[in-house]
């Protein structure tokens, strides 16, 4: 059957006008979405605007900042570091005495330090501490009209020169029989640091040795010496194997080179679960320790 003319033209007029309205749809929904990334990105331009508002404000109206400390050297003794903390004082009166509070880990006892004035408002005070603890620390003010104190931080030196190893305890069960294998690693990367590769104390705190103590039912029966494996200069690889059918509890002691040692506490072995137990989670004990910072 053939088609009239006009029925042609009609055909043809409605294919341009779908034509035309997919066109117009697509750059209406082009328009849309750039009108909705435009409006994203302002948003989030204005967000990031009043952020940094607030930050400049905070820092504005901020009694201290750029508070800080840094190890100078080595201390007045082999297991001391020379610490230096500085900071900024925003605003400060006239005729005001500063001083830095120091309190070392678990004691009641704070010790006033007078801070030094380097340049305007910068203040800083040297302090000889023992590197196998954390301090506490406040900035103390005493002006004509009164005192005023803030507490800035922890001088973290435990950290960063003592706690330098991981204790993981690997436990797997064999018929009647659990197998265990403890590893701690010593990391190294403090002495490939330009800054503390000549003190002391990178040395002093390199570890010695490692003994493991068995009880059984609450009595020693058993001490054992881990095996030291060097993989390179980042880490030194500890290690300590065996296996039990009954219920055993120990604890790891590690000697450092500088006599100083330290406790370790491992959980249960033999309770016949598989699987991976954390050994330090558990609070550690200063065994010996030199004269520290009262």
């Amino acid at each position: 059957m053939k088609l009239s003319k006009g029925y042609n033209i009609v055909l043809g007029i409605l294919l341009v006008t779908n034509i035309m309205t997919l066109n117009t749809l697509g750059n209406l929904e082009n328009n849309i979405s750039n009108r909705l990334n435009n409006g994203i990105n302002s948003i989030h331009n204005e967000v990031t605007s009043i952020q940094d508002q607030v930050e400049q404000i905070r820092r504005e109206n901020a009694w201290i900042s750029n508070f800080y400390d840094e190890v100078l050297g080595q201390g007045s003794q082999d297991y001391n570091l020379k610490v230096r903390v500085s900071w900024t004082f925003n605003h400060l009166e006239k005729n005001t005495q500063v001083y830095l509070l120091v309190k070392g880990d678990q004691k009641e006892n704070w010790k006033r330090f007078t801070a030094q004035n380097t340049a305007g408002l910068n203040y800083a005070v040297d302090l000889d501490l023992n590197s196998a603890d954390n301090y506490e620390t406040q900035v103390l003010v005493v002006s004509p009209t009164g005192e005023k104190s803030k507490p800035e931080g922890t001088i973290r030196l435990k950290e960063m020169f003592q706690n330098r190893y991981d204790i993981n305890t690997h436990t797997n069960r064999k018929g009647e029989k659990v197998s265990w294998n403890i590893d701690v690693m010593e990391f190294g990367d403090l002495k490939l640091q330009e800054e503390y590769k000549d003190l002391k104390v990178i040395k002093d705190f390199e570890i010695k040795s490692i003994k493991a103590k068995l009880y059984k039912e609450g009595k020693l029966f058993k001490t054992e010496e881990f095996k030291k494996e060097i993989y390179d200069t980042d880490f030194i690889k500890w290690t300590f194997d065996g296996e039990t059918k009954e219920n055993l509890t120990g604890k790891v002691i590690i000697e450092f080179k500088n006599g100083q040692t330290r406790e370790e506490f491992f959980p249960q072995i033999g309770q016949g679960k598989e699987g991976y137990f954390p050994a330090n989670e558990v609070e550690v004990e200063v065994v010996e320790e030199s004269a520290r910072l009262d």
